[in-house]
């Protein structure tokens, strides 16, 4: 009795604390850790699920191996981060993992995931080409999560495109200039804030990552094909 109730205990540490880990494809597995409220724990994974879901849709693949450990944080402005520790293994520090705000955690962990992957799939890729490449990825996160949360009860229902707009119209005011003006750049001539905008807006006017990519001057990898119509 005392060894089953020890057993379920561990269990249940696991699951609050993030020692567990879940596959996102390609033999690469996630976690993520440092939340201890399990409820939290069980819809910030649910989120971060979505991320990666986009990313196979897309037919986006990680190496074989690659481990990504999700926590809540910041670099010391306040911003989303990525560290790569070697070896595959990664660390992404996302400033909301801890809130109900579903649409920013797939935002800005779609993001980070992006730098990930680009950073083994194209690693001698230009700054620019690198965050235009992420803001792309974070509207196909979410795209993706709108098609999941709209069949789901609790979740956010129809806001979707107020959300895409009033980040649009954060960035302009950031950056002080229109979208059009972004689109009409030289990605050459861009800073690393323009070019995520840039992206960004590309994927909005594009029917897939793979077109997209394309629009970027990114050329895929062999491990990247057309995605599926389905």
């Amino acid at each position: 009795m005392k060894r089953t109730l020890w057993i379920a205990l561990v269990l249940v540490s696991l699951q609050v604390f993030g020692g567990d880990k879940w596959y996102m494809g390609s033999g690469s597995t996630y976690r993520l850790v440092g939340i201890s409220n399990a409820a939290r724990h069980r819809e910030t994974r649910h989120q971060l699920s979505l991320c990666f879901n986009a990313m196979r849709v897309q037919s986006l693949k990680f190496p074989e191996g690659t481990t990504i450990t999700f926590r809540n944080g910041s670099t010391k402005d306040g911003f989303p981060v990525t560290y790569n520790n070697g070896n595959g293994d990664y660390t992404i520090l996302v400033t909301c993992l801890e809130t109900e705000f579903f649409m920013r955690i797939v935002f800005q962990a779609s993001h980070e995931i992006g730098h990930v992957y680009i950073g083994q799939m194209h690693p001698g890729m230009s700054l620019q080409h690198r965050e235009a490449f992420c803001g792309a990825l974070s509207y196909w996160g979410l795209r993706y999560a709108e098609t999941i949360w709209d069949h789901l009860k609790n979740y956010p229902k129809g806001t979707t495109d107020d959300y895409i707009n009033e980040t649009i119209s954060e960035l302009e005011h950031r950056y002080g200039k229109s979208s059009e003006e972004v689109l009409n750049m030289r990605i050459s001539e861009m800073n690393h804030d323009t070019a995520l905008f840039f992206g960004f807006l590309t994927a909005q006017q594009n029917d897939d990552m793979f077109t997209t990519m394309k629009k970027l001057g990114i050329e895929p990898t062999e491990k990247v094909s057309e995605p599926s119509r389905k």
